[in-house]
């Protein structure tokens, strides 16, 4: 797996692990008996990009993140996940940024966007809910919502009752894929081939049998900006790349 610069910075204002602009990022400085592409700093900056990922659709983007998107505080992250082989998605990404600045109003009309897209209904929008799209009914709450609590309950994680999110949505998957990263990276080196497989295994079964559709109902929603089919194209993109250097 190739490994992105040890510089890289997350999109400060997202507030993912508690860090803050001007801070090293989580993976650190590389040590001075560490090669700069340990193992631990590459899954460290995978759960770092799934949490920044789960963030974007989780909720609407404030005044203050929106200014560091235009400005370009964000271009580190998206760097490394040019690197890791989502080119052409992150040059997407970024058209769509600097195309904000043709809004009248860019955060109320990219949260209209929002709403248009993930708050609306399976008919009109785009709701960001696995079991939308793997259940034969097209409902909400399916078994792909099950399984996602079950394995939550196994990671000793529980969704706040204030959230009101079902456990299949989008971002708690993402978070829930930043927890395997994380094991990932503190797994010893004889036990790493079937750390691996897990991360394959719930990326082939919870997510990549999905999101391509996600991605398509993303784009043939009419918005006002490109930015969350862009995003969605990216998110598929990087999972993408992440599971082929899985493989076998």
């Amino acid at each position: 797996m190739r490994h992105p610069s040890a510089k890289t910075e997350p999109n400060p204002g997202t507030g993912l692990n508690g860090h803050t602009p001007g801070q090293e990022p989580p993976w650190g400085q590389p040590r001075a008996t560490e090669p700069a592409g340990s193992r631990e700093e590459l899954w460290l900056a995978h759960d770092l990009i799934c949490r920044w990922l789960a963030t974007l659709f989780s909720r609407e983007l404030g005044a203050e993140q929106l200014e560091q998107y235009r400005s370009g505080t964000a271009q580190p992250l998206l760097s490394v996940l040019a690197e890791l082989g989502a080119e052409t998605e992150v040059t997407e990404l970024e058209r769509s940024v600097q195309q904000l600045v043709m809004l009248a109003q860019p955060r109320l009309e990219l949260a209209a966007d929002f709403a248009s897209l993930f708050l609306a209904d399976s008919h009109s929008g785009a709701p960001p809910y696995a079991s939308l799209y793997t259940e034969e009914s097209g409902r909400f709450n399916g078994a792909a919502s099950q399984r996602m609590q079950a394995r939550l309950q196994h990671l000793g994680v529980g969704l706040k009752s204030d959230q009101g999110e079902l456990p299949d949505h989008l971002a708690v998957m993402l978070e829930y894929l930043a927890a395997l990263c994380q094991q990932v990276a503190k797994t010893p080196e004889a036990d790493l081939q079937l750390a691996h497989q897990q991360v394959a295994a719930f990326l082939d079964q919870e997510l990549l049998n999905w999101l391509p559709v996600f991605c398509q109902r993303c784009r043939q929603v009419t918005l006002v900006s490109g930015f969350y089919p862009a995003l969605a194209q990216l998110t598929l993109a990087y999972l993408q790349q992440l599971r082929q250097q899985l493989s076998p």
